[in-house]
């Protein structure tokens, strides 16, 4: 069956969002649950119920397309859901994580914070509330 989309399509269907991205190479990538499980990457049939569900209320003619993978990936979030971009003992290493779904979207301002920490600036005020509480502190 040929592609059925040439676009991305975004949207929410009953609370949940979903996308639909086709590729090059024909193959649709469908996305995307959030699950909080640790370091879980196992896939759920009831996970991938939900996304065909939603994905074949957008767009029915998918429903006759051939599942060649599921997959879980890892985004790492904080405690409090706030990225972490700090620099560390170990001279010219900075760690820049848990931008958890947004990283892409943050990835200019957080770029701007680790070089200034690289070169042993302050970054932008913004950053000083992101800052993590040393280990014993209050």
């Amino acid at each position: 069956m040929p592609q059925p989309l040439n676009h991305t399509v975004r949207a929410t269907v009953r609370g949940h969002d979903v996308y639909l991205v086709p590729r090059a190479d024909g193959e649709l990538v469908v996305g995307a649950t959030s699950e909080e499980r640790g370091f879980d990457r196992t896939v759920t049939a009831s996970a991938v119920h939900d996304l065909l569900r939603d994905a074949t209320t957008l767009v029915p003619a998918i429903g006759e397309l051939v599942v060649t993978e599921a997959c879980a990936a890892l985004r790492p979030a904080t405690r409090d859901n706030a990225p972490l971009v700090t620099a560390t003992e170990v001279r010219g290493l900075v760690i820049a994580t848990g931008h958890y779904r947004s990283g892409i979207l943050q990835s200019a301002i957080t770029m701007d914070a680790v070089l200034a920490l690289l070169d042993n600036d302050e970054p932008a005020p913004e950053w000083r509330a992101l800052r993590p509480v040393p280990v014993g502190a209050q």
